[in-house]
């Protein structure tokens, strides 16, 4: 599948990387999910569903709305990436 939103979604993966290095973070939803911590892997995607919500309620420009559903959709990512790693058995603690 070749469309600029995968580019824009990896983007968005890779800015999720770096701001863990930073500090920003300690978890990606893809370390939560290795682990098993399905909790906290749908507190950080359902805080990325609510910056949509509030992008719709607040009728705030499209462009923002895209730029909401995309950090969802790399969430989203991150955590298929940390279950499809857990269900082979190589998950460890965090």
């Amino acid at each position: 599948m070749n469309h600029p939103i995968f580019d824009d979604i990896q983007r968005e993966l890779d800015r999720q990387q770096e701001l863990k290095s930073a500090g920003k973070f300690e978890h990606t939803a893809e370390d939560f999910m290795r682990v098993g911590h399905c909790g906290d892997m749908l507190a950080v995607l359902t805080e990325e569903v609510g910056e949509v919500a509030r992008a719709i309620n607040d009728n705030e420009p499209c462009e923002r709305l895209r730029k909401e559903l995309v950090q969802v959709a790399a969430v989203a990512i991150s955590a298929l990436r940390g279950l499809d790693y857990a269900m082979v058995g190589r998950a460890s603690a965090i």
